[in-house]
């Protein structure tokens, strides 16, 4: 829109045109009371393709120039006019007026009246300034939002926009659905839009965390991520992983906030089945670990035992001969001892590992195991 200063006041010689702020011509106008024109910028006119004799007002009253205005803009763009001309308020409004080839452009219209020292309207002055170009890019502008709206509300993720201060102005359609919220639900006259919709969306036990970690994102300006458990449409809760970044302008103040919230409840449970399955897989490999630790135990306990149980089977024989070889049950009974004490070692060593003393190693002499491995055979060979 152009600014009031922009347009020139009325010389003598009548209104003229000059540049608006941005380089944009405003056409000057004039017209009586009764709306029939009595100047018209002749660049204007030439435009037109008319006269301007062709913009004045009929003997009944009628505007002469209603074939200028394009048939869907006349209800709003000239009905307005008239009433304007009746109650003397303000004029502006915004309509497609035909050039002299016939096609159509957009066009803004303001005027305002003049009185006499009596209040009657004498006559009204304004301007017209070609803003076509602007409305076709508005136009655009629009398709862009629609074309970006729709590509928020089909993107697989849970989408929403704040204002600079933290209040949320926009979710997409898959979070309504999938919240089962709209933005419209989030005003409350005694509370902000963040704190409804934390107290909304957000599982209880995680909302004031959630609520504190937006708070002092939105006023430090810093990114905000966090997982958090979401209510859904249905009551229930599934954890999503929430993300927002500030949109910065050239001088890096904040305009708005951008947000979105991914569903990750199948990961985090995916997660803890991965996590069971590793619990029992080890406690399978500790027991075993431990099975092959009892036979191992098993095997050297019995060693010393069987020693113990042949060598008494032995002596009971030559302590049942006739005579009694004692000399022999007195070497067996100390070889019974021998194989007590191994016994005695092996279960110390047992002991052992279980404790967290560092292990000490021992050189054996092979010639002293083999003897006596040879002794304990020796009543068999």
């Amino acid at each position: 829109m152009i600014a009031a200063d922009a347009i020139e006041r009325p010389s003598r010689d009548g209104p003229r045109a000059r540049k608006g702020k941005r380089g944009v011509p405003a056409y000057a106008w004039k017209t009586d009371a009764r709306g029939a024109f009595i100047y018209l910028d002749p660049r204007f006119l030439q435009w037109r393709g008319r006269g301007l004799d062709q913009h004045g007002v009929d003997r009944d009253g009628s505007l002469a120039y209603v074939e200028a205005v394009h048939p869907d803009d006349r209800d709003a763009g000239l009905g307005h006019w008239i009433a304007c001309l009746g109650t003397g308020a303000p004029f502006l409004a915004e309509m497609r007026l035909r050039d002299a080839g016939g096609a159509y452009r957009w066009w803004r219209a303001e005027g305002r009246p003049t009185r006499d020292a009596s209040g009657r309207i004498i006559e009204w002055s304004g301007s017209v300034i070609d803003v076509h170009d602007l409305k076709l890019a508005e136009a655009r502008l629009r398709e862009r939002e629609r074309e970006l709206m729709f590509l928020a509300d089909t993107v697989p993720a849970l989408i929403w926009s704040a204002s600079a201060d933290g209040e949320p102005v926009f979710i997409n359609r898959r979070l309504c659905d999938w919240a089962g919220i709209e933005v419209e639900d989030l005003n409350d006259p005694d509370r902000s839009r963040l704190a409804v919709a934390v107290a909304r969306t957000v599982h209880p036990d995680d909302a004031a965390m959630v609520g504190a970690a937006l708070g002092d994102a939105f006023r430090s300006g810093t990114s905000f991520s966090m997982r958090y458990r979401h209510r859904c449409a249905d009551g229930s809760y599934r954890w999503v992983e929430g993300a927002a970044e500030p949109l910065r302008a050239a001088d890096g103040k904040i305009l708005r906030w951008y947000g979105v919230s991914r569903d990750i409840e199948d990961e985090i449970r995916d997660r803890e089945a991965l996590r069971k399955a590793r619990e029992r897989l080890e406690r399978a490999t500790q027991l075993a670990s431990l099975s092959t630790l009892a036979a191992s135990i098993a095997h050297e306990i019995n060693q010393p035992l069987a020693a113990i149980v042949t060598n008494a089977q032995a002596a009971q024989r030559w302590f049942a001969a006739d005579p009694p070889n004692l000399e022999r049950v007195s070497a067996i009974i100390g070889r019974i001892v021998e194989a007590g004490q191994g016994a005695a070692e092996v279960v110390q060593r047992i002991r052992a590992l279980f404790t967290s003393q560092d292990r000490q190693c021992e050189v054996i002499d092979a010639n002293a195991l083999i003897a006596g491995a040879a002794s304990l055979m020796a009543d068999d060979i």
